[in-house]
């Protein structure tokens, strides 16, 4: 190591400097704490051996002064020499910024033993440093992936841009890519399809599971495919791309204001509700299929509708399974599709807050287990010829 000796006898500085090149030290010198500061400045050592009885500036505060020169996590050991070796000489050397203590006169056996101490110290942080830049790097590099995939992912999914006006929602992830997608767009013909997601899993792995369902769901909406057709071919689409144990819970929902009827498809997600305008729930579409995707092909697909007033539409909610999987703070216990019914059954004209508020409520400060979305959907009030005309999708609030 290279070893700053500070001290202001020459001949203590004579002996041990002999000492420390016969270890195999480099040494540089110093004749007081100020010179031994400018010195540490200039030759940036390993180690000092710092005498504590010095003109001018002495051993302690010049110790002080090095640590104040020290920048980030950066450590240089400082051993004090001292012919005091009270326990109140060691208390205030320690005090000063010190790590270790050497009596005076040097014992050449002992000084020996301390420098491969240190050695062995020093050394260890540089490990630690070292592996800790290496870890900064990676965490750097694997931020700017993240933001790529982020980038690709809400544009792939339409997730950035996601406005309807019949539709509200909230989206919790569990991590930072959701495996759960909300999908929406007007076909056309002037019905609104909605699609609700939920992948295997959650974080990247979800994420990238969603991805080819947003998109082959536009494109079929685009084309005015009924929903029965986009859950056959999305079916296919993720039955040939995904491994085994991989698949996607889905419900889709097709809002139809010219007859006022809306359809309903449900893959392996929870039931949907239809809930009028005094909290009570009127219909529930269970799931009918398996989750897309587990199968090659769906054999009987079954969608189920329901005629609503135009002049006083219920309301559709949708969730992912994370809702009433959802485990408490204090017990473990699951918010249940119980919990789930008695928000939802309230006169109150904000059903989704008071839904996400009760959840809220039950999870606590505890880290949610999986993604979590909620979906409500308004049937537009609308008269027969204005079912036709395009809509305005920038006016759906968007809660993430």
């Amino acid at each position: 190591m290279k070893v700053l000796l500070v001290d202001d006898t020459r001949t203590n500085r004579l002996i041990i400097s002999k000492y420390l090149r016969d270890l195999g030290h480099e040494v540089v010198e110093a004749g007081d704490g100020e010179e031994g500061v400018k010195a540490y400045r200039d030759c940036n050592p390993d180690l000092v051996l710092m005498d504590v009885k010095m003109p001018n500036v002495d051993g302690h505060e010049a110790a002080r002064q090095i640590r104040d020169l020290e920048a980030g996590d950066s450590w240089t050991p400082v051993i004090f020499l001292s012919a005091n070796s009270a326990d109140d000489d060691v208390a205030a050397g320690i005090e000063a910024g010190g790590d270790d203590y050497l009596q005076k006169p040097v014992s050449k056996i002992v000084l020996a033993a301390k420098m491969k101490a240190m050695s062995r110290i020093a050394e260890m942080r540089h490990t630690i440093h070292t592996y800790a830049s290496a870890q900064e790097q990676i965490n750097q590099r694997e931020a700017e992936e993240r933001e790529l995939a982020r980038h690709v992912f809400d544009r792939m999914t339409r997730s950035h841009s996601l406005h309807h006006p019949w539709i509200d929602f909230i989206s919790w992830p569990s991590s930072h890519f959701s495996g759960d997608i909300i999908a929406a767009e007007t076909t056309p013909s002037g019905d609104m399809h909605l699609l609700l997601g939920d992948a295997t899993g959650h974080g990247l792995a979800a994420g990238l599971t969603v991805m080819p369902v947003a998109d082959l769901f536009y494109a079929l909406t685009a084309r005015d495919e009924r929903i029965e057709t986009i859950a056959l071919k999305l079916n296919i689409r993720l039955h040939d791309l995904l491994p085994t144990g991989r698949f996607v819970a889905a419900v889709l929902v097709s809002v139809r204001p010219d007859i006022g009827r809306v359809e309903v498809w449900n893959g392996g997600c929870p039931p949907v509700y239809c809930v009028d305008g005094s909290g009570g729930i009127k219909n529930k579409f269970p799931s009918r299929h398996l989750p897309l995707g587990v199968l090659p092909e769906i054999v009987e697909i079954c969608v189920e509708t329901l005629e609503y007033d135009p002049l006083n539409p219920e309301k559709l909610y949708l969730f992912s399974d994370g809702v009433p999987d959802a485990e408490s703070r204090d017990n473990a216990e699951q918010f249940s599709l119980e919990h789930v019914e008695k928000s939802l059954a309230s006169a109150s004209n904000d059903r989704l807050r008071d839904l996400a508020t009760a959840l809220e409520k039950h999870v606590g400060s505890r880290s949610a287990q999986d993604d979590i979305s909620i979906v409500e959907v308004s049937p537009p009030v609308v008269e027969e010829e204005q079912a036709k005309l395009p809509f305005d999708h920038q006016s759906s609030q968007q809660i993430a």
